[in-house]
């Protein structure tokens, strides 16, 4: 075969057709107009926002809702317009478990029936074990018993209202975005 001869059959058309494949694959990996693929941050504010309602304990729920409404005071980019971009589900949310958590709350845990365990208002009891001891010690610091989840909610989205612009720039340019059902059901809780 001569140098300037190219090969045929069905060899040469395998490696034409995966070259082809090559360029094309390419050429749309370089394409500017292609939308961008979300960052990490918000795959995985998007993936948590998703599967919360499928966390059926909900001492683990509200442990994960108070993580989650702890990322409205995130300064660092791209979570402070993420957070604002969500609100409607993070208000379906916090409704939800607002809710849940306020159905046999007894009044003196102010709408959130696992917060009671604030230290020094536990009595010991006259028969705890060793373990006993260690399990209130723990339990006296754990955020699903020291935080009533409608006081935190109510304070960080204060902080978020306010680091959008106050209340009138907040309700103008991302509360008016929202189902008026899904604002409508969080401001009965009487929150703020």
């Amino acid at each position: 075969m001569s140098a300037g001869a190219r090969a045929s059959g069905p060899k040469a058309d395998g490696q034409a057709r995966s070259n082809r494949q090559y360029t094309v694959q390419a050429i749309t990996a370089t394409d500017i107009n292609a939308p961008p693929s979300p960052s990490p941050s918000h795959w995985l504010l998007t993936e948590w926002l998703t599967h919360i309602d499928s966390i059926g304990d909900i001492l683990r729920k509200k442990l994960q809702v108070l993580a989650l409404t702890n990322l409205l005071t995130a300064n660092i980019p791209p979570f402070p317009h993420l957070m604002l971009e969500n609100l409607q589900s993070l208000l379906t949310i916090w409704t939800d478990v607002a809710v849940e958590l306020g159905q046999e709350a007894a009044d003196e845990s102010e709408g959130d029936y696992l917060w009671h365990n604030r230290p020094g208002d536990v009595p010991e009891w006259p028969d705890a074990t060793p373990e006993d001891g260690r399990k209130r010690a723990l339990s006296n610091q754990d955020p699903i018993y020291t935080v009533n989840i409608r006081e935190f909610v109510a304070g960080r989205l204060r902080q978020m209202v306010e680091r959008a612009g106050g209340p009138q720039v907040f309700e103008t340019e991302w509360l008016a975005r929202i189902d008026g059902a899904v604002v409508k059901a969080f401001v009965d809780l009487k929150l703020l």
